[in-house]
This record gives structure tokens, C-alpha cells and sequence, in this order.
């Protein structure tokens, strides 16, 4: 289902900003019957723990040279 007033609302190559932009718009958030996607690319094992930290059940993947996926435990 795609929703036509979705729009892109910060595009950023800093981590930390990113993540706080995305607690501020979820504690403000009215999150019933809501699912939220979004698309990021991160570069560290260290910085993608600080984002699921923030986010458990984030689907995730790996791209490239190592394997691993939320779906697998990697």
C-alpha cells in the first residue's frame, strides 16, 4: 500500500542526527494502525547496533562483502 503524501523529510550522512530526528518524530508520532518505512545505509556494525538499539524490530540486511539479515540473526 503506498500512501501519496509520503515524503522524504531529512536525508543526512550524519548518524547521530539522523537518529535523533527519527526519536523526536516518533515520540510526537501517532502511531496507531501506522507502520513506518524507511530506507538507510550504514557503513559500521557499531553504527547499525546505535540505530537497532533505537529501533529492535528493524528488518535489516547485508549488501556486498558480508552476509547477514535480521531474518537470520546475523
Amino acid at each position: 500500500m503506498s500512501n501519496s503524501y509520503a515524503q522524504p523529510i531529512l536525508r543526512t550522512a550524519d548518524l547521530s542526527e539522523g537518529l535523533r530526528i527519527v526519536e523526536r518524530l516518533l515520540a510526537i508520532a501517532d502511531l496507531r494502525d501506522l507502520e513506518v518505512d524507511f530506507d538507510a545505509r550504514i557503513s559500521s556494525a557499531h553504527s547499525l547496533s546505535e540505530v537497532l538499539a533505537l529501533l529492535p524490530n528493524a528488518d535489516w540486511w547485508a549488501e556486498g562483502e558480508r552476509d547477514g539479515a535480521s531474518e537470520t540473526g546475523g
